[in-house]
């Protein structure tokens, strides 16, 4: 009676072994709830397996203690095999895209009528002696500062000094 019951204990010993050996599950989407097709399943021992269509697999090793679970468009994850459910989700990777901010200056309209007279005279090829006397055509132009002549007639005197 004894022989009889040891192989049957021995058995049942063996089988108990394997089904915590074995996992499986189903990786799913998290924001469409959708099976996810192709997930790379790696296993600590340095295999790698692929969830099915339906989004299922199967690990059978029974030294797997914890897998990482990677695909291009999910973020990788990787978890230990005592937390894990028969459901697994898995988070899309977000593309976004910096936010540019393009600033310029603003075109200046119209034109300014010295700037263009004294490049006139500058060029070399049609003048070599430069312009002289009052700019008379500067009177038409807007005035850029607003600091007063006298300031900067003495920040020219001073600079006149140096």
């Amino acid at each position: 009676m004894k022989i009889r019951i040891l192989p049957i204990l021995f058995i049942l010993c063996a089988l108990t072994s394997n089904v915590d050996a074995q996992v499986k599950g189903v990786l799913i989407d998290i924001e469409t709830r959708q099976p996810i097709d192709g997930v790379a399943i790696y296993t600590n021992t340095n295999k790698k397996i692929y969830s099915d269509k339906n989004g299922h697999f199967f690990i059978s090793d029974p030294n797997c203690t914890s897998i990482t679970l990677t695909h291009n468009s999910y973020v990788r994850r990787n978890m230990e095999l005592k937390n894990m459910k028969d459901s697994t989700f898995l988070i899309p990777k977000a593309i976004t895209i910096n936010t540019v901010v393009i600033t310029a200056k603003a075109p200046k309209i119209g034109f300014s009528t010295s700037s263009m007279v004294s490049n006139l005279f500058n060029d070399p090829m049609t003048s070599p002696k430069g312009p002289s006397g009052i700019d008379l055509l500067s009177i038409f132009e807007k005035s850029r500062s607003k600091v007063k002549k006298s300031v900067m007639r003495r920040a020219h005197d001073a600079v006149k000094k140096y």
